[in-house]
């Protein structure tokens, strides 16, 4: 992730000629930006390909958001293939809140596909009696709590 950042502000401070643009803040610069970021990141992943961490899931929210900024397909795809190759499947963290950042990727793409096998594990998780769901009785963000306080 620091990687990315360092990248992205280098870009963004370097003096506009070199980028090709009289305004390094136009929109076709920040998309060309955002292209850029997601084109390197994707080619020099830090995670392993089937990885479904926080980190990975966070990155999908940002796919989502250049999705949604530039109306680029390129993005829905590539955050379809990756709840394709997943099942849909929530996060492999341990901590319950961790699990749920792909899940965030997958609801919005339930929100513009419709399809309920996109959510249905979510779903089900959140309804289970595991400890680390919200569904279990005593812990929710690895926080203890009496059995008579609720964990939210």
């Amino acid at each position: 992730m620091n990687h990315i950042l360092t990248l992205l502000t280098a870009l963004l401070l370097t003096p506009p000629g070199l980028l090709g643009a009289a305004d390094p803040f136009d929109r076709a610069t920040i998309a060309g930006l955002m292209r850029r970021a997601n084109d390197w990141q994707t080619a020099h992943p830090r995670m392993k390909p089937d990885d479904r961490n926080w980190e990975r899931g966070t990155w999908f929210t940002g796919i989502m958001a250049a999705h949604k900024a530039t109306g680029d397909e390129k993005y829905l795809t590539q955050a379809m293939n990756w709840g394709r190759q997943h099942q849909w499947q929530v996060g492999t963290e341990i901590s319950g809140a961790n699990k749920l950042f792909c899940s965030m990727t997958w609801l919005e793409l339930f929100l513009l596909k419709r399809d309920e096998a996109m959510i249905q594990p979510t779903v089900n998780w959140l309804a289970n009696k595991a400890t680390n769901s919200t569904g279990g009785e005593k812990v929710w963000l690895r926080q203890e709590t009496k059995s008579s306080e609720s964990p939210l």
